[in-house]
C-alpha cells in the first residue's frame, strides 16, 4: 500500500516536474492505473475476477456501473493516507485483501478507514496469483516456521551475526535444496530512491547442509555480495549438493550481517 500511494502521489505530478505520466501512455495503460489507484480498486491479475483494495486518494467517489440503476459510492475516511485501518461493504466488515467483481458489481457502498501506519489490516490473506492463475507451482519455502528466528515468515526477528556466526535451521521435511534467498534487516527505503551506496550492505558468507545420512556438505559460498538498498531480499542458486536429500541448513557468516531472513526453496524447474 505504502508502494502503490507514494507511486500514485509521486510520479503523476503533471505541471510541478513538467511530466504527467511515468512510462510509455500512448496506450492509455498509465491513466488506467491512476484511476484505478485513486479509487482503491485494481485489478493485480487482469481476468481473475477480483480487485484489490488499496487507500483511495479521495474522500467520496460515486461510480454508476453499466447495466444497474443504483450507483456504488467509495468513502475513505482519512482519505490519503498511505494504510487501510477497517474496510466495510454494505456495512458488513471486509478482512480480505481483494475483492471479487461480483461483490462490487452488486455492493452500494465500499467505506475505507485510513492510517498513517499498518495495523496488520487483511495481513493473513492474499490476492490471487498470476502463477496460480496460470498453473505454475509457487515456490514454497522448506523451512520449518520459527516465530522468533530468521525463519519466522516475515523478517520481523533480525539477528546479529559477527564472522564465524552460523545459524542452524531445520526444513519441515527431507528435501533437495536448489536455491536461496537472503534478506539483510534494515528499514524499507522511502522513495525517491536513495544515492547510490548510500544504504547498500556487503556480506560473505556460506551455506552449508545435513543430508539424512548426518553429513554436513557446502551448498553455496558467497564473497562481497551487494544488496543495493537496506531490506533487499535477493535469490541465489546453490553452487552443489542439488541432488542430496537435505534435512538441515546453516547459514554461515564470514562477514558481519544483519539477517532479517533465511529462505530455501526446491530446485527450480
Amino acid at each position: 500500500h505504502r508502494i502503490v500511494v507514494e507511486a500514485r502521489d509521486r510520479l503523476f505530478a503533471g505541471s510541478d516536474l513538467g511530466q504527467g505520466y511515468p512510462g510509455d501512455e500512448d496506450n492509455g495503460e498509465m491513466s488506467a492505473w491512476y484511476l484505478f489507484a485513486v479509487l482503491g480498486l485494481y485489478p493485480l491479475v487482469p481476468g481473475s475476477g477480483e480487485f484489490v483494495l488499496t487507500p483511495p486518494l479521495l474522500p467520496r467517489v460515486v461510480l454508476h456501473p453499466e447495466g444497474r440503476e443504483r450507483p456504488l459510492e467509495i468513502v475513505a475516511v482519512g482519505a490519503g493516507a498511505p494504510y487501510i485501518r477497517e474496510v466495510r461493504i454494505d456495512g458488513r466488515p471486509w478482512h480480505q485483501i481483494a475483492v471479487p467483481a461480483e461483490v462490487i458489481l452488486t455492493a452500494d457502498r465500499i467505506e475505507m478507514v485510513l492510517s498513517e501506519d499498518p495495523t496488520g489490516w487483511a495481513a493473513a490473506s492474499r490476492p490471487s496469483s498470476f502463477s496460480i492463475e496460470a498453473g505454475v507451482d509457487p515456490l514454497v519455502d522448506l523451512l520449518e516456521t520459527r516465530p522468533g528466528s530468521v525463519a519466522d515468515d516475515a523478517g520481523a526477528a533480525p539477528v546479529e551475526l559477527a564472522p564465524g556466526d552460523r545459524i542452524e535451521l531445520p526444513l519441515a521435511e527431507p528435501g533437495r535444496v536448489g536455491l536461496y534467498a537472503v534478506t539483510p534487516a534494515g528499514e524499507p527505503v522511502p522513495l525517491p530512491a536513495p544515492v547510490a551506496g548510500e544504504s547498500t550492505v556487503t556480506a560473505s558468507w556460506r551455506l552449508e547442509a545435513r543430508t539424512v545420512a548426518g553429513e554436513w556438505i557446502e551448498l553455496d559460498a558467497r564473497s562481497d555480495e551487494v544488496f543495493e538498498v537496506a531490506a533487499q531480499t535477493r535469490p541465489f542458486l546453490t553452487t552443489a549438493g542439488r541432488d542430496a536429500a537435505i534435512t538441515a541448513v546453516r547459514f554461515c557468516a564470514v562477514s558481519a550481517l544483519r539477517l532479517a531472513q533465511l529462505e530455501v526453496f526446491a530446485p527450480p524447474r
